[in-house]
């Protein structure tokens, strides 16, 4: 057999051949839809680590609780459909971070992560600090280049001038609506501050859609807002202030915070929930806000009316509005058919976030936040292990198991075993935990990173088909903060 006919067989078994046998160049195959099978250059660990890290990046944050902050994403959509922003507000406490999972496109994830921080600081000066709120205002009407939160210097693509007056126009109004509210009664509630910000996001999102729609801005800027919610996002934040975690979440992102006991065991507790098909209190909640008779048909094959994994999300106003405003809205501007099958009782989508508040003590190091591309390929304790061992400078490899369709000889376990000393020996050349998570999800074995794998990822055409965008977020926690707040309290 020759060695195409090799690499095929090779092929229909494993799906991705990772090398081949004779060539001076390594080569790997690949399948696409249009061609059965294609050979491949493998690419060189230099030019691997180029391309896992192109989009990385460590801040330096030294407030409360945060430490610092390490960022990378890999996309596989063209173009990512993934977001993320860090940022601070100068009117609160603490600092925010999120990532942002879109989907029918980035036109709403890009919004929201210029936009949520924002909303939320708003809400919170409502809740906690009436007068500052006031304040806010009048310099958000006043002074051009003031804002409520400030990014952290990472790379960010920032809107142009018209949208972003757009922003401030509807910012500036759900600030003044606040500053008209009664105040509240009572301890104020942090959840409330989270759903109130994300829930006024979305609607602002529709205000602005329907706005364009209508023809009430020009033409650019009206097709941007209603593409920023034909399309759609899943949106997670954290907030850290002093001791406190906050974590508020729509959709399918996760975040899963890292632990280290007194023995050194790291362990890995979610602070997330996912709103999809699985979770069974969504489907029970789906089912409470719709008439019986259309039970059987809200959730098909996993999908939101058949059409939509997550069930909670920002956007995706195809699942919101009424059939009346899809139709004069969607329908016309597009000229084509938006109404879904079994479309009688909107809305089934929401965007009302779940919030998790967690107290931070000194055993808990990190906080890793991630969109689902990630969490497809990576166990929650698989991702904490890989982060605590970058942080102590060690790999962390797969568990060694022996095969269970066929036997080994001692030899071949001893090549296993020599392979994994080897491995472990491996300097890490990763300082960003995030790139490491990433090339560990792609590449990682029990035998350590598999580097014809790796490359395999990498450069298969039609990524999409084989992973998801992943975007993470590590978020280092100071031990020396937490210990003394706890030895206060």
């Amino acid at each position: 057999m020759n060695q195409a006919g090799r690499c095929l067989g090779q092929l229909l078994r494993s799906r991705v051949l990772l090398s081949s046998a004779s060539s001076s160049c390594s080569l790997h195959l690949v399948s696409n839809a249009t061609c059965p099978y294609r050979i491949f250059p493998t690419l060189s660990p230099k030019e691997v680590t180029a391309i896992l890290r192109m989009h990385d990046e460590l801040v330096d944050v030294k407030t409360d609780a945060v430490r610092s902050f390490a960022c990378n994403q890999l996309p596989a959509n063209k173009p990512c459909e993934d977001r993320r922003s860090e940022s601070f507000s100068p009117l609160t406490s603490g600092c925010f971070f999120g990532v942002f999972d879109g989907h029918g496109g980035f036109a709403c994830s890009n919004t929201v992560k210029e936009r949520i921080f924002d909303y939320i600081a708003l809400t919170m000066l409502y809740h906690y600090r009436p007068s500052a709120l006031e304040d806010a205002l009048d310099k958000l009407q006043s002074e051009d280049d003031f804002v409520v939160c400030r990014f952290y210097p990472t790379k960010r693509d920032p809107p142009n001038k018209e949208t972003m007056a757009l922003y401030r126009k509807h910012l500036v109004k759900y600030a003044e609506e606040l500053t008209q509210m009664p105040p509240i009664g009572g301890t104020p509630n942090i959840e409330e501050v989270f759903k109130a910000a994300f829930l006024r996001l979305d609607a602002d999102l529709t205000k602005e859609a329907l706005l364009g729609a209508s023809g009430g801005l020009d033409e650019a800027t009206a097709r941007e807002r209603v593409e920023a919610v034909v399309s759609g996002s899943c949106s997670l934040v954290a907030y850290v202030t002093g001791r406190d975690l906050f974590v508020s979440s729509c959709g399918d992102a996760e975040a899963v915070l890292g632990s280290q006991d007194e023995d050194g065991v790291w362990h890995a507790t979610p602070l997330s929930h996912k709103h999809d098909s699985f979770n069974e209190k969504e489907g029970e909640r789906l089912k409470k806000a719709h008439p019986e008779a259309e039970h059987h048909s809200i959730v098909r094959g996993g999908r939101l009316l058949g059409s939509l994994v997550p069930l909670r999300a920002f956007g995706d106003v195809q699942f919101k509005w009424t059939l009346e405003q899809i139709r004069e809205n969607l329908n016309k501007t597009y000229n084509r058919n938006f109404v879904l099958p079994n479309y009688y009782t909107p809305p089934y989508l929401t965007a009302e976030p779940q919030i998790i508040r967690q107290r931070l003590t000194h055993r808990d190091k990190f906080l890793i936040i991630a969109t689902d591309g990630l969490w497809e390929i990576l166990s929650h304790n698989k991702a904490v292990t890989l982060v605590g061992k970058h942080m102590e400078g060690v790999h962390a490899l797969d568990q060694f198991k022996l095969p269970t369709d066929h036997r080994l000889t001692l030899k071949e376990v001893n090549s296993i075993l020599e392979k994994r000393k080897a491995a472990m020996a491996t300097p890490i050349i990763d300082t960003n935990p995030a790139t490491y998570l990433i090339r560990h999800a792609l590449g990682g074995t029990e035998q350590g990173i598999d580097h014809h794998k790796l490359s395999a990822l990498l450069t298969i055409p039609h990524a999409r088909v084989h992973r998801d965008d992943i975007t993470i977020t590590v978020i280092r926690f100071d031990s020396d903060y937490l210990r003394n707040r706890s030895s206060e309290n």
